[in-house]
């Protein structure tokens, strides 16, 4: 919620919900760990964090909502060349990733004729999204 009103630019919300998610004693996880450093990087003035969207799409790569946070960070950091090439590698993965093909009875029909076939490669691979 803190990005959201970030890049809404609502500052007074931001550092409301930023500083509830900074002091919570909860325990996280790795991906929850590095949204929580780019929560304090951003509050104490650096805006330089698509380091850390990177991080979390290698971590979660068929996650959409670490496309997402990739994107706001991006835009943070002002860099609207990479927010496009995102987002058309978050559509490629939604609509040719393989949980997508095993959706649908067709879908599965195409996994497993490649598996058939002996292909190594079976839908996109994560990596190259």
């Amino acid at each position: 919620m803190a990005f959201y009103y970030l890049l809404n630019q609502d500052p007074d919300n931001f550092n409301r919900y930023a500083d509830v998610a900074i002091n919570c004693k909860a325990k996280l996880s790795e991906g929850e760990e590095l949204l929580k450093d780019a929560l304090v990087s951003v509050k104490q003035g650096n805006k330089d964090v698509v380091e850390v969207g990177k991080k979390l799409l290698e971590m979660y790569p068929n996650d959409p909502n670490s496309y997402n946070n990739l994107i706001y960070f991006q835009s943070l950091s002002d860099d609207p060349s990479g927010m496009v090439v995102t987002l058309k590698k978050a559509k490629r993965a939604r609509k040719h990733g393989f949980l997508v093909r095993m959706r649908s009875h067709g879908g599965q029909k195409v996994v497993q004729r490649r598996r058939l076939k002996g292909r190594a490669q079976l839908a996109l691979k994560s990596r190259n999204v």
